[in-house]
């Protein structure tokens, strides 16, 4: 999620890199960056916070 704020702030601190330069593709590069780096950290997330323990919490028998 780090990665994902530090895009953010890329992209609001967005400047051409010559006058009368477009940033426009360098804004869209980003926002799918933000997208991909945000959708893989709750993937991450759900995985490894919300899995369930085989083993771990069954009471033994």
């Amino acid at each position: 999620m780090l990665l994902t704020l530090v895009l953010m702030y890329w992209l609001v601190t967005l400047k051409p890199s010559l006058p009368g330069d477009d940033p426009f593709m360098k804004a869209v590069g980003l926002v799918i960056a933000i997208i991909v780096t945000a959708v893989a950290g709750m993937t991450c997330f759900t995985i490894t916070g919300l899995s369930i323990k085989e083993n771990g919490n069954k009471a033994r028998t």
